[in-house]
């Protein structure tokens, strides 16, 4: 699974969802260097 900075999820958005959509890829979203969030497909 791939992960991303929450400072950066913004600015990657639209990159991260066409992974995510067209890939199939799974992205946890860090803050502070801890897991607080994950974007999955439906």
């Amino acid at each position: 699974m791939n992960s991303i900075p929450f400072s950066e999820t913004r600015s990657h958005l639209t990159e991260v969802v066409n992974n995510i959509t067209y890939k199939g890829k799974r992205f946890v979203i860090t803050k502070n260097g801890k897991q607080v969030a994950a974007f999955i497909s439906c």
